[in-house]
């Protein structure tokens, strides 16, 4: 859609910097490292929750070659793909959202949202970044600059969901961390539903307690994450932001070349998940990023050192999809092994949780049958097929962008909305790498010379 289109229709979406486009492209600011601010030596390190998670799942790194165009193209429907794009040719867009009656929030709501978007707009044009002393100031500018703008855009996305529904269920004890209801900061009195309508709003991107997800181990604590609701478990996006002088701009593009401190050397080319690669401070940020998207069980996240923006995915091993208009078709996906590509066939039609319940039915008539030899062939396939999945799980990376870049806040929002719509699109049988690294667009990161 136009920024700049009169005709705007309260059923499009209403994009990040289209408030004040007459002004220019709307971006972030970049700051400076203060003369007096942390050493180069001060990386955080991957905890044992961490640890065990990456130990146990990350086997390999992937990159979404066309991920932020992709990604830029969910909510900005006159982004085109590359020529050079595979299947699907039409990317996957917010309003073609499976099993929606596509019902919008309050029209109040939405004209209140886009006025507050306006007026942050009109703030961030003005905003003067302040220096970078440690990894709180960089974690203050996400703040700043990012948090207050995808908040408002919500608004014009999705309704409150402060609901008596939406709630904890009734605490145990009277000192746990969880509560059925608000309370006022000052009296520690229950708020009532309506009243806490007024001054919050759900979805949002916010801090969050270590407890609420990550048990209690501090790398599995994003800097932010996004609340579906109020509720425990809620989480559905999250972001870090790091120093520049820790987490080189250099460092993180030098991942996409297969450094020895990324990748092994030899194939299968494995994620190098030893501890004693923590040397590294990207090999860590690897690491605990993956770490938080398991533990924290979201969709999707982001990582920045405020030069440049990284979002990433689980890939869970299997077969990628391609769309629906293919009826049968071989689809080539990252192989484990050291002869190169795996060819899978393409079921036509069911959906992934289908297909899964299609094959524990056929497994089930499998045992009831006599020839015990047929049983333990398909048990055989099938411990197979969990472990081939198993050796291609991993993390996929966009390639980096730029802070300062005007598609930015756009790819910010994007992610924003596909993470709150990432259950109804797994319900029509597709993941997050089906929507932005479709076929062989997903790439494994190998050695530069393997």
């Amino acid at each position: 859609m136009n920024p700049n289109d009169k005709d705007y229709k309260l059923s499009h979406l209403f994009l990040i910097g289209q408030a004040t486009a007459r002004f220019g492209d709307l971006c972030l600011k970049p700051s400076l490292r203060n003369p007096v601010s942390t050493s180069t030596g001060s990386a955080s390190k991957p905890g044992i929750d961490t640890g065990n998670v990456v130990q146990d799942e990350f086997a390999k790194l992937y990159c979404g070659i066309h991920f932020i165009d992709r990604l830029q193209s969910y909510v900005d429907f006159e982004h085109k793909l590359p020529e050079s794009a595979a299947a699907p040719k039409e990317p996957y867009r917010a309003r073609d959202l499976p099993n929606s009656d596509l019902r919008l929030p309050p029209t109040p709501q939405i004209v209140d949202a886009i006025g507050q978007l306006c007026q942050e707009e009109l703030r961030l044009r003005q905003y003067d970044p302040l220096p970078l002393m440690t990894n709180d100031s960089a974690q203050d500018e996400v703040r700043e600059q990012i948090i207050p703008l995808l908040n408002h855009a919500i608004k014009t996305y999705k309704c409150n969901t402060i609901t008596s529904q939406h709630l904890p269920p009734p605490a145990r004890r009277t000192d746990s961390t969880t509560r059925d209801h608000f309370e006022d900061v000052d009296a520690s009195k229950p708020v009532e539903i309506d009243e806490a309508r007024q001054l919050l709003f759900f979805p949002c991107w916010a801090r969050h307690a270590i407890s609420s997800a990550a048990r209690d181990a501090t790398s599995g604590k994003a800097d932010y994450a996004l609340f579906e609701s109020p509720v425990k478990h809620g989480i559905c996006a999250h972001g870090e932001a790091r120093q520049s002088w820790i987490y080189t701009t250099e460092d993180i593009y030098r991942i996409y070349d297969g450094p020895e401190w990324a990748v092994a050397s030899n194939a299968p080319y494995d994620f190098r998940s030893a501890p004693h690669y923590d040397y590294h401070p990207i090999n860590s940020l690897l690491k605990m990023a993956f770490g938080q998207i398991r533990i924290l069980g979201s969709y999707i996240g982001f990582f920045t050192n405020l030069s440049v923006v990284v979002f990433y995915f689980y890939y869970d091993g299997e077969l990628v999809m391609k769309p629906k208009a293919v009826d049968t078709e071989t689809v080539d996906t990252p192989s484990s092994t050291a002869e190169g590509t795996v060819r899978f066939q393409l079921p036509s039609g069911p959906t992934r949780q289908a297909t899964r319940a299609s094959a524990r039915n056929k497994a089930t008539d499998a045992e009831n049958k006599p020839e015990k030899s047929k049983k333990q062939g398909k048990s055989e396939k099938q411990a197979q097929a969990e472990l081939d999945s198993k050796c291609k799980r991993g993390l996929v990376l966009s390639r980096p962008i730029d802070f300062t870049a005007p598609q930015l806040l756009r790819c910010m929002q994007a992610m924003t909305f596909l993470a709150l719509d990432a259950k109804k699109w797994e319900g029509d049988g597709k993941r997050i790498v089906d929507i932005l690294a479709p076929g062989d667009e997903l790439q494994q990161i190998k050695p530069a010379d393997a």
